[in-house]
């Protein structure tokens, strides 16, 4: 099976990758693209030729987070995955998989949250398209919010944690994005849209208690933290939190307005 995964450098791209190559050990022909990446550069926006090399799926992660408007957001992440999707049908590959976010949502106050909800609303009107919505992505690398909280949590007692008792979400630990890809490589699965992970559903301070025993959690306003967020990503070069993120954590999509699978 020859496969295309676009935004292959990021978080979630290195665990799909991960993922199919467990999944499809011997016959797999797994092309790795990204902005970063060493050989094959790709960015959304751009066209990327696909025909006669044969592939049987299109895996798309990409997603640029550099984007600080909503309108410009739209045209390089909505415009290029468009594109994207039309130089897969060029090619006739038969199947088109975005990986979404739960926090894609038509009310979401985050640019991010927005962007992901109009892409996914423009493919859900298209031909052999899948989407799949992660919850709060974990692995056993430390990575991604919930990994640079894991990192504060781990050298202070208490951790002060934006609505704490109010953020609702669902956890999309590797192996339920492993057993999602696995469906549909085996033609599996029928509906447009899944959620991917487990279906119980936690606040953001139960969550992170469940993986800190011992953890004091203190709500605070998400406004305090979105400032601090602000402050702290003018500060630094490489804060480890994106002001955005917490914007798209305060306004979300009913979590269960789709199947879970995982």
């Amino acid at each position: 099976m020859k496969i295309l995964l676009t935004g292959a450098s990021g978080f979630v791209g290195r665990l799909v990758a991960e993922a199919l190559k467990e999944l499809i050990s011997e016959n797999l022909d797994l092309v790795e693209v990204s902005r970063s990446h060493s050989e094959r550069t790709f960015q959304l926006g751009e066209s990327i030729d696909l025909r006669n090399q044969n592939f049987d799926m299109v895996i798309n992660c990409a997603y640029d987070f550099k984007q600080t408007t909503l309108e410009r957001s739209l045209t390089v992440n909505l415009e290029g995955t468009k594109k994207l999707l039309e130089n897969s049908k060029a090619a006739n590959i038969p199947k088109f998989i975005q990986i979404s976010s739960h926090s894609a949502h038509q009310e979401s106050l985050s640019i991010y949250g927005l962007t992901k909800q109009a892409v996914d609303d423009y493919l859900k009107t298209e031909e052999g398209t899948r989407i799949f919505r992660l919850g709060v992505v974990t692995s056993d690398t430390s990575e991604g919010f919930i990994g640079a909280i894991d990192r504060v949590a781990n050298k202070f007692p208490v951790v002060p944690v934006p609505n704490a008792n109010s953020i609702l979400l669902y956890e999309t630990p590797y192996s339920s994005l492993k057993y999602a890809l696995e469906l549909e490589i085996n033609n599996l699965l029928g509906d447009k849209c899944y959620n991917v992970g487990k279906a119980k559903i936690y606040t953001l301070g139960d969550f992170i208690k469940m993986r800190n025993p011992g953890q004091i959690v203190i709500s605070i306003p998400a406004s305090l933290a979105y400032r601090a967020f602000r402050f702290g990503e003018f500060l630094f070069k490489n804060f480890p939190f994106r002001s955005d993120s917490i914007l798209s954590i305060i306004a979300q999509a009913p979590l269960k307005q789709y199947e879970f699978i995982g």
